[in-house]
């Protein structure tokens, strides 16, 4: 964009791994642009990968730098790891639409695609000591907790990435060849040579967020059989404590 230009198209990470996964389209000046991967420019864009573990009976989501620390049984519910659905994740420093001077992108309204937003899970550990009794469930603060926001675009199957020109694209979308296309010409050369690809194995890579905020932490003692029912509850609860149960918006 020109220096002078009113459009702005920066967004919270939290937001961005959404509105601009590759694959989706944003419409700005009149045009459709798509993204279509991480910008990488110099050795210093490069991203890196780091690894989640989800429990498959519980949904608790843990992170960590290697693969090897999450390779336990799930330290909230006991699952052994063998349950324990481990793939990569990359926190984003910026997404890029392909720089073509050849193709003009071209505003059609069928074809306006978004992803999905993520839901943000809470990562930490809080002791069993720490939980307070009130009634039907346990209560605990957390100051400074640690949260996680991922997304695995369409039907959750991941997205491919090269990490050394930055193009993405959905893994459901993605055809192997030997020769892949850059972002951004080099030597006016648009071919990557790069064949090594993140995603194309079992699992495709999700990009995500890491942050810290103020946590409530509402720990159930039965189980609920229906999920929207708790959290409504809870929500409505919650509200009703605060003083403001007119304000109840379900989500």
């Amino acid at each position: 964009w020109s220096q002078d230009s009113d459009v702005e198209l920066s967004r919270d990470r939290g937001i961005a791994i959404s509105e601009f996964a590759p694959g989706a389209q944003v419409v700005a000046r009149k045009q459709v642009f798509t993204s279509e991967g991480l910008y990488v420019m110099s050795a210093d864009d490069k991203p890196e990968p780091r690894w989640y573990a989800r429990c498959k009976a519980c949904d608790q989501i843990q992170t960590a730098p290697t693969k090897e620390p999450l390779e336990t049984p799930c330290p909230v519910c006991g699952e052994p790891k063998t349950h324990i659905h481990i793939a990569r994740f990359v926190e984003p420093a910026a997404f890029s639409i392909r720089v073509d001077r050849s193709k003009r992108p071209h505003f059609r309204k069928a074809t306006l695609l978004r992803q999905r937003q993520p839901l943000t899970h809470f990562t930490d550990r809080i002791e069993d000591s720490k939980f307070e009794d009130a009634g039907q469930f346990l209560l605990a603060l957390k100051p400074d907790g640690s949260l996680f926001r991922y997304n695995l675009g369409p039907r959750n199957d991941g997205f491919v990435l090269c990490p050394v020109c930055g193009c993405s694209a959905p893994k459901r979308d993605f055809r192997r060849g030997p020769i892949h296309k850059r972002l951004r010409p080099f030597m006016r050369n648009m071919d990557c040579q790069n064949p090594g690809l993140w995603g194309t194995g079992q699992h495709g890579i999700a990009y995500g967020h890491e942050f810290r905020s103020y946590c409530l932490v509402v720990r159930p003692k039965q189980r609920c059989d229906s999920a929207e029912s708790l959290m409504f509850a809870l929500q409505k609860g919650m509200c009703r404590v605060a003083g403001d149960d007119d304000e109840v918006r379900p989500h």
